[in-house]
């Protein structure tokens, strides 16, 4: 499977006006970080994409909750 590859800023790479793209273990890292980097309900085209920052962003975090949502958010990466 193959990915647009996308730099540090999450926007797609072009050099010598062609898609750059990425594969294997780059396109999971960057589906992965993609994933855990976006509140759930934030994308348009796909609100149940990411994991709820307010179980993470919370005053008393409860790190089963945490964890539970992190590994929800890892099995939306194929």
């Amino acid at each position: 499977m193959k990915g647009f590859k996308l730099d540090n800023n999450g926007d797609v790479i072009i050099q010598n006006r062609q898609i750059e793209m990425t594969d294997g273990n780059n396109l999971i890292r960057q589906t992965v970080q993609t994933v855990l980097g976006t509140n759930k309900g934030e994308w348009f085209f796909n609100p149940d994409e990411g994991i709820t920052f307010d179980y993470i962003l919370t005053k008393n975090p409860d790190f089963d909750v945490i964890r539970n949502e992190i590994a929800n958010g890892l099995t939306q990466v194929d």
